[in-house]
């Protein structure tokens, strides 16, 4: 091998190095730096609107690197789920912050790839279902409904998606579907006591006449 082969394949060989070093170390921990840096801007208060809050992260998301998207995407819907949950029910703040998550997650959920496919189908569903408690709109039980029931298509048995629809189904009033989706969890998991109680408390209210509903019983 001559002296100005083996140059050029030192050259291209430290060319190699350092484009996985680029793309395999530093953007990914340039990435998750810059969430963790948005993240306590969050937590402190520095962002006083939803749209302050979307730029901040979105700025973060939009970063380029090859890895660690799914990972910050699934952090960041935690931070919504407790935003959800603590919005004051301002309905406009919980469909803001549904529309901005889902601009993210819901690829991740659509490519059906990723090491945790199941867990982000599960925090989009308990997203829309605190949503839909928080606000009674039944658009988001019904966006709840459709990932849980996407979820029990790869896991039929998986708890987190039976237990999830069960509750949807019962605070949205659907007495035929919660029933059969808790007697379902009882045929798998007969001593769950306290959903049995659940259940028959439910279907015992729902099958009360709308009067004594609304008036209750003297």
């Amino acid at each position: 091998m001559t002296e100005p082969v083996k140059q050029l394949i030192a050259v291209a060989a430290a060319i190699l190095l350092s484009a996985v070093g680029y793309y395999g170390n530093y953007l990914p921990l340039a990435k998750s730096q810059s969430f963790i840096d948005t993240m306590r801007k969050a937590n402190s208060g520095q962002y006083r609107t939803v749209a302050e809050f979307e730029n901040g992260f979105r700025a973060v998301l939009d970063a380029p690197s090859p890895i660690g998207q799914e990972e910050l995407v699934r952090n960041l819907g935690s931070i919504v789920m407790s935003a959800v949950g603590g919005s004051a029910n301002n309905p406009k703040v919980i469909e803001e912050l549904i529309k901005f998550i889902s601009e993210y997650y819901d690829p991740i959920i659509q490519s059906g790839r990723g090491m945790s496919s199941g867990q982000n189908v599960f925090v989009m569903g308990s997203i829309n279902q605190l949503a839909g408690v928080r606000t009674k709109d039944p658009r988001y039980f019904e966006a709840a409904k459709r990932y849980y029931l996407r979820g029990l298509e790869s896991a039929p048995i998986r708890p987190q998606y039976l237990y999830g629809l069960f509750d949807v189904y019962r605070n949205g009033g659907d007495i035929e579907n919660a029933k059969l989706i808790g007697e379902r969890i009882l045929s798998i998991w007969p001593t769950d006591d306290r959903l049995q109680k659940i259940l028959d408390d439910f279907l015992a209210a729902s099958a009360q006449p709308t009067s004594t509903k609304k008036t209750g019983t003297r």
